[in-house]
């Protein structure tokens, strides 16, 4: 049996039995999915240089202020991922 032939005859069987049973594998396919496709799309947004974020404020303020805004966001950013791998390491499996 072809594969083809073998995906058809997956796919028929599926739905004559009343789409009772769940595919196979399809919650794990899904995740490791997602987490794929944000690693892409990250790859992508720093390649283009579009994070997405609000510039209306920050157009406006001079300089240093904008310097010191940037600097704040960023450390707080660190400080999050900082405590999301500490208590997910800390963590007992």
């Amino acid at each position: 049996m072809g594969r083809c032939h073998y995906g058809s005859y997956l796919l028929r069987h599926y739905r004559e039995s009343g789409l009772q049973f769940p595919i196979i594998g399809v919650p794990e396919i899904v995740k490791v999915s997602i987490v794929a496709i944000a690693w892409m799309q990250m790859a992508h947004t720093l390649k283009i240089g579009a994070h997405l974020r609000s510039e209306i404020i920050l157009d406006r303020l001079p300089s240093r202020s904008k310097a010191f805004v940037n600097l704040l966001a960023y450390s707080m950013g660190a400080f999050i991922f900082a405590m999301v791998v500490f208590f997910r390491v800390a963590q007992p499996h």
